[in-house]
């Protein structure tokens, strides 16, 4: 699939990746329906989710293997509709999951904002994708922006919200500060990891949002 190499060269670049860290050796699987796409997890990648699946879970990545949900079965088997583009984002996303676990010390330990931020931000679902990028623009518009504690402690918000921390660190901090949160920070505390001042990150990254967000009709 030339789709998936281009995004294993592009993020190789993005996040420094010299080494060959799937061996050569992705497995990504087309499931045609939502049964034979549990069926792919359970077997597969032997995760165990709760049954049956949300329709709104259309992918599942572990260590070098990708489960998709077919395109083919959107229209009955997800709350999607199939795009070109929108797909391949998806893949970008999990794809960055991909890496994170291979780079991470420790990922089942890192805040889950992080995880979903970073694989959103590089997707740039953020940007073209209204289910990602809405939240955030509502909440600022309408004064309702969550503490970080809050984010780091909801699933949900950890989804709407984490990418915007993520760009935030990047514009402030530079990439290379999310490259080592990437590789080096095995905690659910990232900003812990990062500063020593949290208050005053969270206050900063308030007043970014504002500043960013705010005007936007």
């Amino acid at each position: 699939m030339k789709e998936v190499k281009e995004c294993i060269y592009e993020l190789s670049k993005k996040l420094v990746v010299k080494e060959d860290i799937f061996k050569k050796n992705i497995n990504i699987y087309l499931a045609p329906n939502r049964n034979e796409f549990e069926y792919l997890i359970l077997n597969i990648l032997k995760i165990n989710i709760k049954m049956p699946t949300n329709k709104g879970r259309i992918a599942q990545p572990q260590r070098t293997d990708l489960i998709l949900l077919c395109p083919s079965a959107y229209g009955t088997d997800s709350i999607y509709k199939y795009n070109f583009d929108d797909y391949k984002r998806l893949l970008i996303h999990e794809m960055v999951h991909m890496f994170h676990e291979h780079l991470s010390v420790d990922m089942e330990n890192i805040a889950r904002w992080f995880s979903e931020g970073i694989a959103i931000y590089l997707s740039k679902q953020n940007e073209d994708e209204d289910e990602f990028k809405t939240p955030v623009i509502d909440g600022v518009l309408d004064n309702k922006i969550p503490t970080i504690e809050d984010i780091n402690n909801d699933i949900m918000l950890s989804y709407d919200w984490g990418w915007s921390i993520v760009k935030y660190i990047d514009e402030t901090y530079g990439f290379d500060v999310v490259l080592n949160i990437v590789r080096n920070c095995g905690s659910d505390d990232v900003i812990g990891f990062i500063s020593d001042d949290k208050g005053g990150f969270e206050n900063n990254w308030r007043n970014w949002l504002l500043d960013t967000y705010k005007i936007i009709d």
